[in-house]
């Protein structure tokens, strides 16, 4: 393995509350009915923002929705936190010299300042958002596009994430899938033992 994929959401970063609060709060902005938890979790956590975005926004465009989202990133950022053990995981990472990417179907300028924030962002040799591909998890094209960035062959990557999505793109790539705290070609419960069960 000469490099090593990670989701955002769910894995690096704890966000699940900050996303359902901005998700309601669009709602409210755009002047639609806000959800309740079960049916954030159900249809909007971990899909794709643009099919979010036609479900629930008629009539709004996917830019107009994500300007909101990031014109008002401040006021839920205190809802954002770091991902147990995250740091030490890839500390680890960078001193066996792999490259580190994100591949996340939130929007790459959101990505980018959420690790800022919690500075891991020093880590990571490329950022793929969800707005750089015309299809987010599970369709494949995301870790794809990784791959390219990367340069990297599907046998020299491992992709980690969280969901059902993130398992069903890394087997549509090819890819090895280690789920945290779901079921993969490996599972951890702790990022650090990744390094015990995938062979990097």
């Amino acid at each position: 393995m000469k490099a090593v994929l990670f989701d955002m959401d769910g894995v690096l970063i704890d966000s699940h509350n900050a996303w359902f609060t901005r998700f309601n709060a669009a709602l409210e902005h755009f002047g639609f009915k806000k959800i309740n938890m079960e049916e954030f979790d159900m249809h909007i956590w971990a899909i794709n923002f643009a099919e979010t975005v036609s479900r629930y926004f008629p009539g709004k465009t996917i830019d107009e929705v994500r300007k909101f989202y990031f014109d008002n990133f401040e006021k839920f950022v205190d809802l954002v936190k770091k991902m147990p053990h995250a740091e030490e995981a890839l500390k680890i990472i960078k001193q066996k010299s792999l490259k580190l990417g994100v591949a996340s179907n939130t929007q790459s300028n959101i990505v980018k300042e959420v690790l800022k924030r919690h500075n891991l962002i020093k880590y990571f040799d490329h950022i793929i958002g969800g707005e750089m591909v015309k299809k987010g998890k599970p369709d494949p094209e995301i870790i794809l596009l990784g791959l390219s960035k990367m340069k990297m062959k599907p046998d020299e990557i491992l992709f980690i994430g969280d969901t059902i999505y993130d398992k069903q793109a890394a087997e549509a790539a090819k890819v090895k899938f280690i789920g945290y705290k779901t079921d993969g070609d490996f599972r951890v419960d702790d990022l650090r033992d990744i390094f015990k069960i995938s062979g990097l």
